[in-house]
């Protein structure tokens, strides 16, 4: 509704208006070099990873202040169904800065992993754009897979411990 003035008289009138859509937020990616050139060195071998983010469904934070609700991204090597890390992670200050460290966490695991897999299979779109850079860093195939059933295991086994507690 849009006011329009006729005869000296305010009057509302329906009209169909044209919204801009919004700038796609800007996600800045960290990549710690130091890190980097260690994961470059490992051994290559023909496993698998699977890595998915979701969100963890009980709430965190200090009494008397607002809950946030983490997100778990988890690494699962397929094979062995073996967890290579699973890293909780709040959205804070942002969405986008929490996504722009997810790399880096990526990094940190596989050199806890101590190999380089041959290809990393991700679920969401989003993980698929945010480790690009680290992929072709790496020379390692990426992969948009919706079948996990290694990191499903895992996620499932996981989040029914939590609900025990």
């Amino acid at each position: 509704r849009v006011p329009r003035q006729c005869e000296g008289v305010w009057a509302w009138e329906d009209r169909i208006m044209e919204v801009p859509s919004p700038e796609p937020p800007r996600i800045s990616l960290a990549m710690d070099a130091q890190s980097l050139e260690k994961v470059k060195q490992l051994r290559r071998v023909k496993n698998r990873i699977e890595i998915d983010l979701f969100l963890l469904p009980a709430p965190v934070g200090e009494k008397g202040s607002r809950p946030v609700f983490p997100y778990v991204l988890m690494s699962v090597e397929t094979q062995s169904g073996f967890v290579l890390g699973s890293e909780i992670l709040a959205p804070e200050p942002s969405l986008e800065a929490m996504w722009g460290q997810i790399p880096q966490h990526v990094i940190k695991q596989l050199e806890i992993f101590g190999v380089l897999p041959e290809q990393i299979a991700v679920r969401l779109p989003l993980l698929l754009q945010l480790l690009q850079p680290l992929a072709k860093e790496l020379g390692l195939k990426l992969k948009q897979s919706r079948t996990m059933r290694s990191l499903d295991a895992a996620k499932e086994s996981m989040l029914g411990f939590m609900m025990q507690q």
